[in-house]
């Protein structure tokens, strides 16, 4: 149902219960004082004395006895009719909305439970990554080197949010993401360019430390074991899977946190 038609509906539901609510009340204030106005006039009619004044005089509160414990009971019935019928739609939903929320949310916790790594983001042959010789290497790399890794070499206007940093045998070494370096760069002195810098200077500057920009599973692990790992350390967002899910083997497969998102939708 749209937006609009569940806002008609509402707005139509509120005006029949306040229109319905509002009449049984005015009703039952005539009946009352009608029947109050009677009573009073029939009694102060009621002259001399003996049985036939006293029943005379108590008949007509008889009827409204039996009439009040006719009427009030309808009356009662109808406005909590309409009371259910106005509460009872939104309340539906509400507990609806709420048991829904919570299947949702173990629905996608066994989806990921129930999907391999292997499955999710790219295999190593589908994402570009900058490979360097060695740790000392990579550590002692130019940023103007790092920041040209950022770019898509088949699209020159698109860049990369992150970029995996390998070393030689696609060992993984760290994922750095675009925002980090411009950062750094930002905060840089006046007149220093990328080429002035290291890639050692950037982690020590932003206290980023590579060995916990990503972590690594195995292949045959799960998603739900990746996003575990995954939410150990702080800021990660990036997973290496490797033959043996150790960080010292080879990557086969790159993960992001927004691969996890999406295997977890139901």
């Amino acid at each position: 149902m749209s937006d609009s038609q569940t806002t008609a509906d509402a707005l139509f539901r509120s005006k029949l219960a306040r229109t319905l609510t509002m009449g049984a009340m005015v009703f039952l204030v005539i009946v009352a004082s009608v029947t109050l106005i009677g009573a009073g006039i029939y009694s102060a009619t009621a002259k001399g004395e003996g049985v036939d004044a006293e029943k005379r005089a108590t008949f007509f509160f008889d009827i409204a006895k039996y009439l009040f414990a006719t009427i009030l009971p309808v009356v009662a019935g109808w406005v909590g009719t309409v009371l259910a019928f106005y509460y009872g739609k939104e309340n539906f939903e509400a507990g609806t909305k709420s048991v829904t929320t919570a299947a949702q949310a173990l629905t996608s916790k066994d989806k990921l439970a129930a999907t391999v790594v292997g499955t999710l983001g790219k295999a190593r042959s589908e994402f570009t990554a900058l490979v360097l010789p060695d740790e000392t290497q990579a550590k002692a790399t130019k940023l103007d080197i790092i920041k040209n890794g950022f770019q898509d070499k088949t699209v020159p206007t698109k860049l990369y949010e992150r970029l995996p940093i390998l070393l030689a045998g696609d060992l993984p070494f760290m994922v750095l993401h675009r925002s980090t370096l411009n950062g750094f760069l930002v905060e840089a002195p006046a007149g220093k360019t990328p080429q002035d810098f290291t890639l050692q200077q950037l982690i020590d500057t932003v206290k980023y430390s590579p060995q916990q920009s990503f972590v690594a599973v195995a292949t045959n692990a799960t998603a739900d074991q990746a996003k575990t790992e995954m939410e150990k350390i702080s800021n990660c967002s990036d997973v290496f899977v490797t033959t043996d899910g150790k960080a010292t083997s080879a990557v086969t497969r790159w993960i992001t946190n927004v691969d996890l998102l999406k295997a977890a939708e139901v």
